[in-house]
């Protein structure tokens, strides 16, 4: 059973929708020609929903950096990185 979605808006006339469960998680990424953001959402082995969000390269351009992660829902958890 679904456990997380992801929705996608783009020049399409209807939206995309993604679903995943508890055990696969589901992996977003957004991009352009000079890099992307994925989002990860999971849940952990307590049964905690998890997420990370990263600066990722695509097709050859942009940074690796890691920039947030926490628990789903709950702002006092997020721990953002300090690289710059």
């Amino acid at each position: 059973m679904s456990k997380f979605y992801g929705v996608i808006d783009g020049s399409a006339k209807t939206q995309a929708t993604r679903c995943g469960t508890a055990r696969s998680g589901l992996v977003t990424h957004a991009a352009s020609w000079a890099g992307a953001i994925m989002v990860a959402i999971w849940e952990d082995s307590g049964g905690v929903e998890q997420f990370s969000v990263e600066m990722t390269p695509w097709k050859g351009s942009g940074d690796h950096v890691h920039l947030c992660s926490g628990v789903m829902g709950d702002r006092e958890s997020v721990q953002f990185s300090n690289e710059r």
